[in-house]
């Protein structure tokens, strides 16, 4: 076979396509780049809490069952759908390089940034992660603190993706049914009280 072109000329026209899909994509990643994104390899925590580096990140916006969290599938059966959502985040996550950008100084009750994060996959395609783990029924839109993925939600539910095609707690009414409840006067109960 003869080529039409000798190898090393093929190899910089590789390198021109290659920069040329990178410039294509590059408006998004240029913006979240600028913002200070941080970027690595993610590891789910839970279905909607990243490792990155040593960064712990939450995802903004949307919140997935508890690790614990049991549901019921469309045929009444319990999974532990806690499980199944940190599955589906690293399923996502797996797909290419994580690029989390912070939302201000915003931290959640436990410290953790907020963040909206991207996958850059291969052939450069860019997945907002926070978007495919609602759309796919897997999260839900974490209204008490955003309403921007509602309509997202809304459509999971009709098509009863994932969590919808069965029965569930919503996570908030799950942790709220979880924590302790404590008498008004802790020590009215206490063995030594008078």
């Amino acid at each position: 076979m003869r080529l039409s072109q000798p190898p090393h000329m093929i190899l910089v026209s590789l390198g021109a396509l290659a920069a040329c899909a990178v410039f294509l994509i590059s408006p998004l990643l240029a913006q979240v780049a600028q913002r200070g994104a941080i970027e690595g390899i993610g590891k789910a925590k839970d279905g909607d809490s990243i490792i990155l580096g040593d960064t712990e990140i939450r995802l903004a916006g949307i919140d997935a069952p508890e690790a614990d969290q049991s549901c019921q599938n469309s045929a009444g059966q319990s999974y532990p759908c806690g499980i199944r959502a940190t599955t589906a985040l690293q399923d996502v996550l797996s797909k290419g390089t994580l690029y989390c950008q912070t939302r201000g100084v915003d931290v959640d009750f436990y410290g953790r940034p907020l963040a909206e994060c991207w996958i850059l996959g291969k052939g450069g395609s860019m997945t907002n992660v926070n978007e495919v783990m609602v759309r796919s029924g897997m999260a839900f839109a974490f209204t008490k603190y955003s309403e921007e993925y509602t309509e997202l939600e809304a459509l999971a539910e009709r098509q009863k993706a994932g969590l919808w095609a069965g029965k569930f707690e919503f996570p908030w009414a799950y942790r709220e049914a979880q924590r302790p409840t404590y008498p008004t006067n802790p020590r009215a109960t206490h063995p030594n009280a008078t």
